[in-house]
């Protein structure tokens, strides 16, 4: 780990989970009535919608099998029912892990939107901010994207990782061996992710 580095940071994020860091920032007003989204967006409203978030098994129940019949419209919507349930359960869990906030809908409503997002920035400030929220005694339980915290630790201090008696010659990072066979690309990723600058 270079020197005076103990912590996350967003290259960090833009190499191990290939979020962009550098884009525009997810932010926006929650005042806007989220069963009209949630019908413009999905096609559909869960009777029991709890408060403003969206229940992942829903979710999952609703959008389970594409049909083979279905128009344009409706492959989008089942796109978009699977962005949220990876936003809800991997990047911006929440403590219960079953339910995904509304206020994601609009940020995978346009396709070609969806790319120009600071996806890398939030998902890291999500994480600090479940940082902060565990570091208090009565706090139980920590969420968020642990799998960057865990791939961080492992790689930044070898000490705590296990011990490995086969070694991978395919020199990919621990999250890219664990997802599956990808080319890691680190010359898409901006120049200041590259050069070791502070991001």
């Amino acid at each position: 780990m270079p020197y005076r580095e103990c912590t996350i940071t967003l290259q960090d994020v833009a190499v191990q989970l290939r979020l962009p860091v550098d884009r525009e920032p997810l932010i926006g007003s929650l005042r806007y009535n989220l069963k009209v989204i949630c019908k413009d967006i999905l096609g559909v409203v869960p009777s029991d919608m709890k408060g403003q978030r969206l229940s992942l098994l829903w979710l999952a129940e609703q959008f389970e099998e594409l049909p083979s019949d279905v128009d344009v419209v409706s492959v989008q919507r089942y796109a978009r029912a699977y962005i949220m349930q990876l936003i809800g359960g991997f990047l911006f869990a929440y403590k219960s892990n079953t339910l995904v906030h509304c206020m994601f809908l609009k940020f995978v409503f346009d396709f070609n939107q969806v790319g120009t997002y600071a996806w890398g920035a939030t998902t890291l400030a999500w994480l600090y901010r479940e940082l902060y929220r565990v570091s208090h005694a009565q706090s139980l339980k920590i969420v968020g994207p642990l799998m960057l915290l865990q791939v961080w630790a492992y790689n930044g201090f070898p000490i705590i990782a296990p011990q490995r008696t086969l070694q991978h010659s395919d020199g990919r990072h621990l999250n890219f061996r664990l997802i599956g066979r990808r080319t890691h690309h680190v010359a898409l990723f901006p120049l200041r992710c590259r050069s070791g600058q502070a991001v």
